[in-house]
């Protein structure tokens, strides 16, 4: 939608169907390289207040057509980007949707908003997992999780999460040690852990 962005305050144009339509098929193409590079699975990436993400938040979609409003249209495009890949690969290669556990940000979309989410990507049989994060544009730096945050400051929005799909959660930040790793898993609040 046509928001500035807050980082460079430029003017974005509000996306037409045929730049939707094309932007789905180079999802499928990034894909298809991953499988041919021989790679047993892809993320596709709806955190951050990046692009998919914007178009899930009422915050920053503003959107008249099938795309905008409910919840379900909302949902539109991240799930016909999701049908597609699996289409392409099939059942036997890993898709996973790393989204936000909460925005962190004014009018954006809040914990349980986003539970509800989750439900219902869940719901569309479409992925294997999720990996959970937060945070946009709008709330940094306090989605980047640097030195000065306290470990594993996002572990609640992950088992949030996992509490209400049936599907394996991966939880992220500031997780830096396998007896914390550990810790996180045997506590129930995550089934894998991201580390980097």
């Amino acid at each position: 939608s046509p928001i500035p962005c807050v980082v460079n305050r430029e003017m974005p144009r509000e996306m037409e169907k045929s730049n939707i339509d094309e932007l789905i098929e180079n999802f499928v193409k990034g894909v298809q390289n991953a499988k041919k590079a021989g790679f047993d699975g892809v993320e596709v990436y709806a955190a951050h207040g990046y692009l998919l993400s914007q178009f899930l938040s009422t915050h920053t979609n503003k959107r008249t057509d099938e795309y905008g409003g409910s919840q379900e249209n909302r949902m539109r495009l991240p799930l016909e980007i999701l049908r597609q890949v699996r289409q392409e690969v099939g059942k036997d290669f890993a898709v996973g949707l790393r989204m936000n556990g909460d925005d962190f940000t004014d009018g954006g979309l809040s914990q349980e908003e986003l539970k509800e989410l989750a439900v219902g990507f869940a719901k569309s049989g479409l992925i294997d997992y999720f990996s959970v994060s937060a945070g946009t544009y709008n709330s940094r730096p306090a989605w980047i999780s640097d030195m000065a945050f306290p470990l594993g400051p996002l572990v609640y929005l992950a088992s949030g999460i996992k509490e209400c799909v049936p599907l394996p959660v991966i939880c992220a930040n500031r997780i830096n040690d396998p007896i914390q790793a550990e810790k996180i898993l045997a506590e129930g609040h995550a089934d894998l852990i991201g580390m980097c």
